[in-house]
């Protein structure tokens, strides 16, 4: 039982991460309404952050620290994809309403 609440645990982390993505790509969007390439930014940062501490990381993860810095690679990498889903999204329906 302890697992399955550690991983609730990640999961919430992962939550928290991936809607923060959505409302700062949709604020980006509000801003500047103008620019279409504007909302994709906060996605690609995730991104990159998540390339970042993967190559951070290295070869040897067997340490305590690794391990944490491969979750923050995963939850970034999933939140920056979850950020661009999202500009996309509102690119579609941006275009259906034009």
């Amino acid at each position: 039982m302890k697992e399955l609440i550690v991983h609730l645990e990640f999961a919430k982390i992962l939550g928290v991460f991936a809607l923060g993505a959505i409302v700062i790509t949709f604020i980006t969007y509000l801003i500047s309404k103008k620019n279409r390439a504007i909302k994709y930014i906060p996605g690609f940062i995730l991104i990159l952050i998540g390339i970042y501490n993967l190559f951070y990381v290295g070869v040897d993860s067997s340490t305590l620290g690794d391990v944490n810095r491969l979750l923050v690679v995963v939850t970034t990498m999933i939140a920056g994809f979850i950020g661009l889903s999202t500009g996309l999204i509102i690119g579609i329906f941006k275009k259906g309403r034009e």
